[in-house]
């Protein structure tokens, strides 16, 4: 990638990253907000993912949930993120395959057994398929600890390693359902 390819990226990321928390508050008390977020984070004008799988661990309640999942080859073509009409589209996402699967998901907590993110990250991203995976994680408010799996759409795009573990803390403003 180019020089200009590279900031045209960027400004991409920016513009669709600067807009995100304006559409969260739009939506304010809408169940799921996490699989708006997510399906916003993994769009190609944002960091282009393929598969993405976010998590939470609690330790003090010993628990490990999947929150919200997305593989873009589910999606139907015409498929658009509608955050003026939020139950259309938490009523399509909602039975897609993948998102089940990562909802189903529900775990003693990892941190509080001691494993490391790693660890759980390989073991996830084995039992739900992803290729060549990489994953994020991170503290949130009242001890919980975000988990977020990803294979991007194209291994050759734009390193988005740098932006993309600020962009996941947008999800810890989301309720946990």
């Amino acid at each position: 990638m180019n020089r200009e390819e590279m900031l045209h990226k960027q400004y991409g990321m920016l513009k669709e990253l600067s807009a995100l928390p304006r559409k969260m508050v739009s939506i304010h008390g809408a169940d799921k907000v996490a699989d708006f977020v997510l399906h916003e984070l993994c769009q190609p004008g944002c960091f282009n993912l393929a598969k993405a799988a976010y998590f939470v661990d609690n330790p003090d309640f010993d628990c490990f949930k999947g929150i919200s999942g997305l593989m873009r080859t589910e999606l139907k073509d015409d498929h658009v993120i509608s955050w003026d009409n939020p139950e259309s589209f938490l009523s399509y996402t909602f039975d897609l395959p993948f998102n089940k699967k990562i909802r189903a998901i529900n775990k003693p907590s990892y941190k509080k057994q001691l494993m490391r993110d790693q660890d759980m990250a390989d073991v996830l991203a084995s039992d739900l398929g992803f290729g060549d995976h990489a994953f994020c994680s991170w503290d949130m408010k009242h001890d919980n600890h975000g988990l977020f799996i990803y294979e991007k759409a194209n291994l050759i795009d734009y390193p988005i390693e740098e932006h993309l573990i600020d962009a996941l803390s947008l999800l810890s403003f989301c309720p946990i359902s």
